[in-house]
């Protein structure tokens, strides 16, 4: 009696004749988009002691005061680059107060609505 063993025996065979999926072919401008390999000598790069590290440069925003303003109904827009900066205070909004917000892109950046 052929058991278990047996038919497992054959699954390399049957994933062996398996055909792997058609290759996608690359865009035709995709060769254009790489940049020059790097090389440097790492024996001329000059170590510097001392020298402070500057802050990443982006202050938290406090959003509470202008959400906090808003009346159902009520919006405003802000720049696209405000996306997930304005969707983490959102979350925290709701989860603080359980007024809820909607964002949506719009023509001329991202508009935020009190909608509860």
């Amino acid at each position: 009696m052929a058991g278990w063993s047996a038919r497992a025996k054959s699954l390399p065979r049957a994933v062996a004749n398996v055909a792997p999926p058609p290759a996608i072919p690359a865009p035709p401008d995709a060769e254009k988009k790489r940049s020059a390999p790097f090389y440097i000598d790492v024996s001329t790069v000059q170590i510097d002691k001392g020298v402070p590290i500057p802050g990443r440069g982006a202050r938290a925003i406090d959003w509470s005061p202008l959400l906090g303003k808003l009346e159902v109904g009520d919006s405003f827009l802000l720049p696209s680059a405000a996306k997930s900066a304005i969707g983490t205070a959102m979350k925290a909004f709701k989860d603080e107060t359980g007024k809820e917000l909607s964002s949506r892109k719009v023509e001329d950046g991202i508009r935020v609505w009190r909608t509860t």
